[in-house]
């Protein structure tokens, strides 16, 4: 993970965004190197371009407010930064092109609301389909303050490709950075499986409970073996707790999370890399349409944009 990560915040300006932007700062801190605010708004039509300037000058304006009021409480050691609008007719297009454009290696954005406060806007979802770089979208903190802080990340340790293992650490690593900025537990999430669980009951094949149970319990020692050798190779600098969970990720994690109150799920976007168009896979799909919580999202290595910079 690199220190000093060129990192943009994207928002219409319509709203205040200067919890989103405490909030940026707070987990990357430690990693951010330049933080450029982006005011994004569809295209002006002919007939009212003459007040394009006027529009712009107070669309800085609100970004600069959004982060005085930010960092009013400790306005110490904030990076320097620096503001923009963008007009566009494809705003997440412009977006990643911009991105792409400018070496940015960090999209953070306010999320969408939506009507049950879970899942995410359909320009939210563009983005984490098609942004080469690691995007965060933000929720506001609950009203409830929690008893701890927690952080988790979902990861997979048991894959074929190599750029699945590096996506991994990639992730444990993120993680392990924010955690510890913001002083919170971090959960490591993984999901096992039994094949018994698909044969159980098979008129054709008989399994009695006590073989089952054996399994289960074999499958479970073996997967967190091969989970703790991943998190030792992708040394984590923090407190944390190792999470295993029985089942189909897509249905679980997001219930996990959302039943404990974890603030920001770091994961992957499970993609074939090199290939435009392969952007996510089902089951980080499903995962992500489940979630009330922020989520930071990282492809892996080798993804390439289906938006093409020119």
């Amino acid at each position: 993970m690199k220190r000093e990560n060129r990192t943009l915040f994207i928002t219409n300006g319509l709203r205040d965004e200067s919890i989103a932007i405490k909030q940026s700062l707070e987990y990357f801190k430690d990693t951010i190197g330049s933080f450029s605010m982006m005011a994004t708004t569809p295209e002006i039509p002919g007939e009212i371009a003459s007040y394009a300037e006027e529009l712009n000058k107070a669309l800085v304006q609100k970004l600069e407010s959004y982060y005085e009021k930010a960092t009013s409480v400790d306005p110490r050691n904030n990076p320097d930064f620096e503001t923009k609008v963008l007009h566009s007719k494809h705003i997440f297009v412009d977006v990643i092109l911009f991105m792409l454009k400018n070496d940015m290696e960090l999209l953070i954005k306010q999320a969408e609301p939506t009507s049950n406060d879970a899942g995410f806007a359909s320009l939210d979802m563009s983005l984490l389909r098609k942004c080469p770089a690691p995007v965060c979208l933000l929720r506001p903190p609950s009203a409830a303050k929690p008893a701890k802080r927690i952080i988790a990340v979902a990861i997979d340790p048991e894959f074929d490709e190599e750029c699945a293992y590096e996506l991994s650490k990639n992730l444990l690593q993120y993680a392990s950075v924010i955690s510890k900025s913001v002083g919170a537990t971090l959960e490591i999430i993984a999901c096992w499986d039994s094949f018994l669980d698909k044969v159980e009951g098979n008129v054709f094949i008989k399994v009695s409970k006590e073989d089952v149970g054996t399994e289960y319990e074999e499958k479970k020692r073996q997967h967190k073996n091969v989970l703790e050798r991943l998190i030792n190779e992708a040394p984590i600098n923090c407190e944390y707790k190792i999470v295993q969970l029985k089942g189909k990720p897509e249905e679980i994690i997001p219930e996990y999370v959302n039943r404990h109150s974890i603030e920001l799920l770091v994961m992957g976007t499970v993609a074939r890399t090199g290939i435009p168009g392969f952007i996510i896979g089902n089951t980080a799909e499903n995962m992500l349409n489940d979630l009330n919580a922020s989520v930071l999202a990282l492809k892996p290595p080798g993804f390439v944009s289906p938006v093409k910079s020119n």
